[in-house]
């Protein structure tokens, strides 16, 4: 049973329709078909505050922090007025918050290796965070840890997680092996509508004396001033070819990539040309990597159409083609270096508390640079931390050339039994796609600000009062 200055009203589940009247207080049943369904349904599953006064679990929060309050000897809550009561609550209403991708870091295996991942502060916080990863080795037990396939998520599955309850924020970190760059051209190839639009977009005509990659590093940053505008610019670099037969050949029939290079394959040690069925499997990769990131789009979108006041946050290297797709090209974009989050630049740098006992990717060593772009609806009071200039490799990350096998390029799997008997191997990919614990912290705590509450907990690491502005300026 729910409060309320006049006594109690029924909980019902927003599936059932029901709508309250802000005026009298009381609740109205609507039809049972038809658009005055439909819109009685909308309208209910986004009214936080109706779940709220009706949510029988608040009761006993409420109860408590009220007896906490050094300005109140009242014990019975009878005497409580719904306003107040809604007025205490609201200060210390836990933010839900869905980890999509979550992979290692929004596993309980984090018991074992340090906190990190989205949602490992928002967690510790005392928040409702709901996990969602494919493998399920990753699961160990907890039930807000969801084995399931992005493809085949909707919307409505994940509002049914959060017993349909508004979703303040949402993170998502697609595998960025499709866009990384350290793959190489295969699979992918020119996106014909830029080069159609080049001569409007830059103002310059094509020159037949430089290459298509060329010319495409000259439109850039026409893309980049064009972007987060909230219209989605139209192009984007490159698409995944249609089939082996959108390559060309050279003399010895080897296929080329974009860039005019043979596409090349190590086997038995040696380099040896790719066949048509590897160029395909090169390809069907790329497609399911854009497959998933134009559905984590949509899978947002929807979410965000319950509460437009929703926070979300897309994560991919900035190093890859991520920041150039069509799925992510209306967003604003932020891009930062995980190294900043990450000792010793978090306490030897910025000045910040030693970190403790917190996920170390490469135990011992430096951090990885890592940039990393951050696209989406962010808090008014997240403040990226300064990026890491590079002439302070060696001192605060470590330098990692492209093919060297140090930084993150020397992180392999995690053996099976090594954190506990019975633990899972973890693929090197999960263990090189923890996000740093801080990174987490600043992101839920500019929500829990911009939202004007309070964590249920703030747990054992805290820099609430830090004030990023005095930050050094690089």
């Amino acid at each position: 049973m729910g409060l309320d200055h006049k006594g109690s009203i029924p909980w019902i589940h927003p599936k059932q329709h029901w709508r309250s009247s802000s005026e009298s207080g009381q609740g109205q049943s609507v039809g049972q078909s038809g658009e005055g369904q439909e819109r009685a349904y909308t309208e209910t599953i986004r009214s936080k505050q109706i779940q709220r006064k009706c949510k029988a679990s608040h009761a006993p929060t409420i109860r408590r922090r009220w007896k906490e309050s050094e300005n109140s000897a009242v014990i019975n809550m009878t005497d409580i007025t719904f306003e107040e009561a809604w007025d205490l609550l609201k200060a210390f209403e836990g933010i839900n918050m869905a980890e999509f991708f979550a992979g290692l870091g929004g596993s309980e295996l984090m018991q074992h290796m340090g906190a990190g991942g989205w949602g490992g502060a928002a967690r510790e916080r005392g928040h409702n965070v709901h996990g969602y990863e494919i493998d399920p080795s990753l699961k160990q037990g907890d039930p807000k840890y969801h084995i399931r396939d992005i493809m085949d998520t909707t919307a409505e599955e994940v509002m049914d997680d959060f017993d349909w309850e508004e979703l303040d924020a949402a993170v998502a970190s697609p595998p960025c092996k499709a866009f990384s760059t350290a793959s190489g051209n295969k699979g992918w190839q020119w996106d014909q509508r830029w080069i159609d639009q080049y001569s409007d977009l830059s103002g310059k005509d094509w020159r037949d004396d430089k290459s298509t990659g060329w010319h495409w590093d000259k439109l850039k940053p026409y893309f980049n001033q064009a972007r987060g505008q909230g219209d989605k610019i139209g192009f984007s670099g490159v698409v995944p070819a249609a089939s082996p037969d959108s390559y060309e050949r050279d003399e010895q029939g080897a296929y080329l990539d974009m860039q005019g290079k043979p596409m090349m394959t190590r086997r038995g040690g040696q380099n040896v040309a790719m066949g048509g069925e590897q160029v395909q499997a090169a390809i069907d990769r790329r497609n399911h990597g854009l497959g998933m990131m134009e559905q984590s789009r949509k899978l947002m979108d929807d979410l965000k159409a319950l509460n437009p006041n929703m926070f979300q946050v897309f994560e991919n290297p900035a190093t890859g083609r991520a920041r150039y797709m069509d799925a992510l090209s209306d967003l604003p974009m932020k891009t930062i270096d995980a190294a900043a989050y990450r000792d010793p630049a978090h306490s030897q740098l910025f000045g910040l508390p030693p970190n403790e006992d917190l996920f170390e990717m490469t135990p011992g060593k430096l951090p990885a640079l890592k940039p990393t772009d951050l696209f989406g609806h962010f808090p008014s009071s997240f403040k990226p931390r300064p990026r890491i200039p590079r002439s302070y490799a060696g001192q605060y990350y470590e330098k990692a050339p492209r093919g060297t096998k140090s930084g993150i390029q020397g992180v392999g799997d995690l053996p099976a039994n090594s954190l506990f008997p019975g633990s899972p191997t973890i693929d090197k990919f999960h263990l090189r796609s923890v996000i740093p614990y801080w990174l987490g912290h600043d992101f839920i705590n500019a929500v829990e600000q911009d939202k004007g509450i309070r964590a249920p907990s703030l747990g054992t690491r805290e820099i609430d009062q830090f004030n990023f502005n005095t930050m050094p300026n690089f």
